[in-house]
């Protein structure tokens, strides 16, 4: 599990895409994320270190993401 330091929400015409920034990422392959006992489908993202993207909008900070194995 990793814990949320810090979050940025973008909002667009398809829907706000949260960009999440951890204190560490799983070694192993995920195919979803737990947070909040909600489980969120990653959104791709690109040149961003120790970061994941989800759909939705919310207050993350300081939150666990539990990686779902593939």
């Amino acid at each position: 599990m990793s814990k949320i330091i810090d979050v940025i929400t973008l909002g667009g015409k398809n829907g706000d895409i949260s960009v999440l920034r951890l204190d560490k990422m799983p070694v192993k392959p995920y195919r979803r994320f737990l947070i909040g006992g909600k489980e969120y489908a990653p959104v791709p993202v690109f040149d961003t270190e120790n970061c994941i993207a989800i759909e939705g909008r919310g207050n993350f900070k300081g939150e666990m993401v539990e990686f779902v194995a593939v």
